[in-house]
């Protein structure tokens, strides 16, 4: 195991300990918002709880919460996507702080432990408990990246349905990673003991391939790049060997990356993976006006029609309005008038595309959101 990096991407959900349960059955959850660039509908929202917090100790729930937030997006890809993101932290006290240990059980709300799988720094969580309180407190479309924030000094995390780390210096790195697993399907780049314990890779990082049209991260392979690549030093992005837990037989694209060890950059393929998944989540348009698509003109009159990007600042980002085909602005808004509809009626359409050079390969489209107005002349 490489320095900073745990087990993950195994599944972790637990039962959860009497004690666990009947501590959050007594308690109520407080919902605070700590960023909001914009709606939830077309915002990632990440929620924090926090575990092993006494009701004395929600102002250091509060401080850990957003240090950690502040960590997180100020790691690329995150921090060129800032305004994607909204945050909220739920407080549920605990009756004792910290988490529990093989021999020294804590009565906390979501019956976070170290040692699961027999593994010291494995910090886990009843993902059941945490489901029920997101859950009875947020609407779903509040809820794409969870993490449980553990009131414990000593380091370790977990992934799985969601992310789960403790408070020590290191384990926001531990829950960047995490989020790479459960929110970026990302696998781990490491290499273990668990070689070939996991089945169904998600595949975007990782391969057994080693010809290069098989290779999934190919496009970022420089033409004259030897593969696989020797793992003695940075060679650029090509075909590393030792991934997927496995020293032998799979393959990684970089040489480091936070995939591999704690702290790292994500590397060029992780971030695309990232971008991708931001865009799988939210479409770059908040909304357009008119919202009709049907407009109908009269002799003389004209219509504006606007774009509202849910990041105005992202310089990426372009829009194009064409009539019928005709490109007529690439600006926000455009205004299109009566003597400009060819016939009995036109068709008005917007799109609008990142152009981020930290994606090369779009095979669904993300990055790009269409709107269409069908403009009809007014007998």
């Amino acid at each position: 195991m490489l320095a900073g990096a745990l087990v993950a991407g195994a599944a972790t959900a637990l039962v959860a300990t009497p004690a666990a349960t009947q501590a959050a059955a007594g308690e109520s959850a407080t919902v605070e918002q700590m960023l909001k660039t914009g709606p939830s509908r077309n915002r990632i929202d990440v929620v924090i709880l926090g575990d092993g917090y006494r009701a004395r100790e929600m102002d250091k729930f509060e401080e850990d919460a957003e240090e950690f937030l502040d960590y997180m997006l100020m790691q690329q890809p995150f921090k060129t996507y800032r305004r994607y993101f909204n945050a909220l932290r739920i407080e549920t006290p605990s009756r004792q702080s910290g988490a529990s240990r093989p021999d020294e059980p804590v009565d906390n709300v979501y019956g976070s432990r170290f040692g699961c799988f027999d593994i010291r720094r494995l910090l886990c969580a009843d993902d059941d408990r945490v489901e029920e309180v997101v859950l009875d407190n947020l609407k779903r479309n509040q809820i794409d990246m969870v993490l449980v924030l553990v009131n414990d000094e000593e380091y370790g995390g977990s992934g799985g349905d969601y992310a789960v780390a403790s408070t020590h210096e290191l384990s926001r790195e531990v829950a960047v990673h995490e989020f790479g697993h459960s929110f970026g399907h990302l696998d781990d780049e490491y290499i273990d003991d668990n070689c070939g314990r996991y089945d169904d890779p998600w595949g975007f990082n990782v391969t057994q391939k080693r010809k290069k049209p098989q290779i999934p991260w190919k496009v970022w392979i420089p033409k004259k790049q030897t593969l696989p690549t020797p793992d003695d030093g940075d060679h650029g992005t090509g075909l590393y060997e030792g991934a997927y837990h496995c020293a032998e037989g799979w393959f990684r694209p970089t040489y480091d990356s936070i995939m591999r060890t704690n702290g790292a950059p994500a590397g060029p393929v992780n971030s695309e993976q990232f971008v991708r998944r931001f865009y799988e989540t939210i479409r770059p348009l908040d909304s357009v006006k008119p919202k009709s698509d049907k407009v109908r003109l009269a002799r003389g009159t004209s219509k504006r029609f606007k774009s509202d990007l849910a990041d105005k600042r992202l310089k990426t980002i372009s829009t194009v309005w064409r009539l019928d085909g005709k490109r007529i602005s690439k600006r926000q808004a455009s205004q299109v008038r009566f003597g400009d509809i060819s016939g009995r009626r036109s068709t008005l359409t917007l799109s609008v595309r990142d152009g981020t050079p930290l994606v090369r390969n779009d095979p669904k489209g993300v990055l790009i959101e269409t709107r269409n107005w069908r403009v009809i002349k007014r007998k």
